[in-house]
């Protein structure tokens, strides 16, 4: 599933394909961001999180998207908790943690996933941060 949505480009992710500094970029963003995570962790226990997140394949129950605007790569999507024509647990990312003006982009890749998978739901969890 590949598509566009105004300056936007979404493309199946594959961590051995392209720059590898997008690699870095979400690498560094999730040691940056303890948030992200359920529980107390070092830095090193973060990266090494998110890289074995990133490593999963379609065949593992999930799948990752990138997400570029223009050349610059901005964030991911992953469905996870795959149950084929039935469910998924969505995620997504934005580097830069900005939501603004990516509202269109996240319904068209809600509908891509309806439309691909034959999904009856998508499910999403929204952490209450204090």
């Amino acid at each position: 599933m590949t598509f566009g949505c105004g300056e936007y480009l979404v493309c199946p992710y594959l961590w051995s394909v392209g720059n590898p500094e997008k690699n870095s970029k979400i690498l560094d963003a999730a040691v940056r961001n303890a948030l992200w995570f359920t529980g107390e962790s070092t830095e090193e226990q973060r990266r090494v999180s998110a890289a074995a997140n990133l490593a999963q394949t379609p065949d593992m129950g999930t799948r990752t998207w990138e997400v570029w605007r223009g050349t610059d790569f901005v964030g991911i999507f992953r469905l996870e908790h795959i149950v084929p024509q039935v469910d998924a647990l969505w995620h997504f990312v934005f580097l830069d943690g900005r939501f603004r003006g990516r509202r269109e982009l996240m319904l068209r890749f809600l509908k891509e996933a309806f439309d691909s998978f034959g999904f009856q739901r998508i499910s999403m969890h929204i952490p209450a941060f204090r």
